[in-house]
């Protein structure tokens, strides 16, 4: 009976944490660390992706292009024709809204008159054919500063670090390190391997004391 108990709770733990999965996986946070195909900024809609690219400068209100390109979770396009939607921008005190239209492969394009300032919020409605309207918010002027960079690549990398030279000691550790996986620019965080320098000096004071040896004997 323990048995199936513990084997009925433990069914129950990972169904919760597959449940929970999804949800901590498409959050805002993590969707900022993705690194989009167009630049612009991605978030949740029902079953799609939105990717939002606006003008990025431009203090002044002006008519500017809006385009939204919508994928599946996997980032497989998915066709907007026959889509409409809305594009709705709160830019300081000034909203404009911008129709959508399909824009050719999965892109939805309009154009509204916007100021690209910080702060700015744009939320997004889409209808694909035969589908309800889905929507997202934006704020496409507060993406991460490391977007496009694995959190949790560097988590692992750091975590991977072990006692080696002081002259690998990493910045954020508090023991020196080494490791062979990759840090966010695609290199290695440490050297792969410890440094030859201790070996070459304790060599070198080999010779040195072998030398000394002969002289006295």
């Amino acid at each position: 009976m323990k048995i199936i108990s513990l084997a009925a709770m433990l069914a129950g733990l990972l169904t919760m944490a597959l449940s929970a999965a999804p949800a901590f996986a498409h959050d805002d946070a993590n969707l900022d660390a993705v690194k989009t195909p167009n630049g612009g900024q991605l978030r949740q809609a029902g079953p799609y992706h939105y990717e939002l690219v606006t003008v990025r400068e431009g203090k002044d209100a002006k008519e500017s292009p809006v385009v939204v390109y919508v994928t599946d979770d996997s980032g497989k396009k998915v066709s907007t024709a026959g889509a409409s939607g809305t594009a709705t921008i709160l830019s300081g005190k000034v909203k404009a809204t911008a129709t959508l239209l399909p824009d050719g492969d999965n892109r939805m394009k309009g154009d509204a008159k916007y100021a690209s300032i910080s702060g700015m919020k744009v939320v997004v409605s889409i209808a694909l054919s035969g589908k309800q309207p889905e929507q997202a918010r934006f704020t496409p002027l507060s993406i991460a500063a490391w977007s496009g960079v694995d959190p949790f690549t560097c988590m692992l990398a750091y975590c991977r670090h072990s006692k080696s030279s002081t002259r690998n000691c990493s910045k954020v550790l508090v023991l020196p390190g080494s490791t062979r996986m990759l840090g966010p620019v695609g290199v290695l965080t440490q050297p792969a391997r410890r440094s030859v320098a201790p070996r070459a000096i304790a060599a070198a004071g080999r010779v040195r004391l072998g030398a000394m040896g002969s002289r006295i004997a």
